[in-house]
């Protein structure tokens, strides 16, 4: 694995930038996919949440897997397990489910949370992320998500931004704009899966832009330049907006037209990430308390979660003399979303507090308090991010010739969405991780914080 940690430059506190080094749960990982790959799998007597439609649950089947893909999925009691298989036995108990997309992550090279690629990466996989949509554009990602498919990794796959649109030209991350005719169907060559903007854009250079992404089919996600304005954001197809950003400038301003301008996003097929936690976490409207009682703490380095413990006392404080009255204005603008059938993206965002894999459940329960089922979470995790990329021919639901990317739950997650906290194991493309060997990267992860 050291091929694939040089690869990777870590934010270079002394602290951190040892701990990238060690590998170690890279190094579990990768044996664990040289014996798995290419393994024949069959789930048997389980029941399959496949996210065609609403509240369908099929139930008692078997689903057998050859490599990558699901190769078919039939009654349990019709179905002979052919020999060779691995045999994953669900009891008429468990639940199948597809893989997740954390669909606003950020990579921990330059710009993510400090702290090691492994432990990142495994977090995420362990709470059944098998996908990534990385937001912010980093030089080295496209040479770690080679090695990671050249060398087999159990990892997430990651879909990437190509060099970002900012106003501040930043050298390394952002582009210069004015010859987007050539670049941008240069990155879609190049193999990046979309472009992040972050602002700085006056509408006529939006509109070049955005033409320009049309034309190679690479897909625009980012903020709301506010010289755009939303109506007009909208009305160009802007692909995605994320962090809610102007409808939440809409509350309690022009709050009664937010209605239409919802129902016009979704007449557009665009998409929204909200992050929701990441601003409770950070605005800061959730507790201390609460926050350093979510689960997964126990995987962050003790001196990240205490520079998270002195950002939250420090932010906090101005936060209560600035805004004592501030009113949760995202948690208001996803109400109005959950009355609606405009698509949402489901991510923790990236941030204090905000662990990796284990946020995407802090981000449901949210979600849920506002008002939306259960189902459309799950569909904002799984099957509208396939959409979104236009891939839903190949992953984002449980069907036969798709991907296997899989998530066994102990417990149907249509009821209760907090099931999705109980994974019997996570499958990535016909490779297996069990609830042992999540177990184990785990107890691997935490012992190295005391070395």
């Amino acid at each position: 694995m050291s091929r694939l940690v040089s690869l990777i430059y870590m934010k270079k506190s002394p602290i951190y930038f040892a701990l990238i080094m060690r590998a170690i749960v890279f190094t579990v990982l990768s044996v664990f996919t040289f014996q798995l790959y290419g393994q024949r799998v069959a789930f048997q007597n389980v029941h399959v949440i496949p996210l065609t439609s609403e509240d369908v649950i099929i139930e008692n089947q078997t689903v057998l897997v050859v490599g990558q893909n699901i190769r078919s999925i039939s009654p349990h009691q019709e179905t002979e397990i052919p020999k060779g298989f691995k045999v994953i036995n669900g009891e008429g108990l468990k639940y199948l489910m597809p893989g997740m997309m954390d669909s606003h992550s950020h990579l921990p090279i330059t710009q993510g949370l400090p702290m090691p690629m492994d432990d990142y990466l495994f977090l995420q996989l362990a709470n059944g992320v098998t996908s990534l949509r990385c937001c912010r554009y980093e030089e080295t990602a496209m040479a770690l998500r080679d090695s990671l498919l050249e060398n087999e990794v159990l990892a997430p796959r990651l879909y990437l931004s190509s060099p970002m649109l900012w106003a501040t030209h930043q050298v390394g991350i952002t582009f210069d704009y004015s010859k987007a005719s050539t670049e941008i169907p240069r990155f879609k060559q190049e193999g990046y899966d979309f472009m992040k903007l972050i602002n700085g854009l006056n509408p006529y250079t939006h509109k070049s832009i955005l033409e320009a992404c049309k034309e190679s089919n690479l897909p625009l996600v980012g903020h709301l330049p506010r010289s755009v304005g939303l109506d007009y954001a909208i009305s160009s197809g802007q692909n995605d907006i994320e962090h809610f950003q102007g409808y939440a400038d809409m509350i309690g301003n022009e709050e009664s037209k937010l209605d239409s301008f919802i129902q016009e996003t979704a007449n557009h097929n665009i998409y929204n990430c909200p992050t929701i936690f990441w601003y409770d976490a950070n605005a800061p409207f959730l507790e201390k308390e609460y926050l350093g009682n979510i689960e997964g703490l126990e995987y962050i380095h003790p001196d990240l979660r205490a520079t998270w413990e002195e950002n939250y006392d420090k932010y906090r404080d101005v936060f209560l003399r600035e805004q004592p009255d501030a009113i949760n204005k995202r948690k208001k603008v996803l109400e109005k979303f959950a009355s609606s059938n405009a698509r949402l993206l489901l991510s923790h965002g990236d941030g204090d507090y905000c662990v990796p894999g284990y946020g995407m459940l802090e981000e449901a329960k949210i979600w849920q308090a506002a008002g939306i089922d259960n189902y459309r979470i799950l569909e904002s995790a799984c099957k509208n991010p396939a959409l979104f990329f236009s891939q839903e021919d190949q992953w984002g639901t449980v069907e036969v010739d798709k991907y296997a990317d899989l998530i066994l739950l102990d417990k149907n997650p249509l009821d209760d969405i907090e099931n999705i906290r109980g994974i019997e194991g996570v499958m990535l493309l016909g490779k297996w991780l069990s609830k042992d060997d999540i177990a184990q990267g785990l107890k691997q992860i935490e012992a190295s914080h005391t070395k």
